[in-house]
């Protein structure tokens, strides 16, 4: 009889018990070097297959990054061309409302100016009839003319 140590146990076995042992421990290690072909088999299937996942992931991730950085570039430009619309149109506003401005203040001045003429037409009027009885509307006429100069130096005065 043949002594085998199993984890530092010695048990005596008779030859037939050895080879029935013997074959057993064959038919393990066969099958634990068939389980470790299998595992690394399919570590290495999972690792290529990760692989080629990372492969796709990247080659896509970049399309999609390119296109965002596309989509990116172009709402860049229409926010600039917006911006530059909205300058524009705030310029031009800008102007429109200096003009409001300008013609209030014309049609401040005319109303004015057409106030003093009536005033000045009527005072004419009723300085005439009580001088001379009726006036000619060739005198009313000229008194006017003069009013008109007086405004138009009242308005030169008020713009310089």
């Amino acid at each position: 009889m043949n002594n085998y140590t199993i984890k530092s146990i010695s048990v005596p076995l008779s030859s037939s018990e050895m080879k029935i042992t013997e074959g057993k421990l064959n038919n393990i290690d066969a099958h634990i070097k068939q389980l470790e072909k299998k595992l690394v088999d399919k570590t290495s299937k999972l690792a290529n297959d990760l692989n080629n996942l990372k492969k796709y992931c990247l080659d896509s991730g970049g399309d999609y990054k390119n296109t965002l950085r596309q989509e990116n570039l172009s709402v860049k430009e229409e926010n600039q061309a917006l911006k530059d619309s909205l300058f524009t149109a705030t310029s031009a506003l800008s102007d429109l409302n200096a003009k409001i401005k300008e013609l209030e203040n014309e049609n401040v001045n005319l109303t004015t100016t057409l106030k003093i003429c009536y005033d000045d037409f009527h005072q004419a009027h009723k300085t005439c009839l009580k001088q001379q009885g009726p006036v000619s509307s060739v005198e009313i006429i000229t008194q006017m003319e003069i009013n008109s100069i007086r405004l138009r130096l009242i308005r030169l005065r008020k713009a310089t």
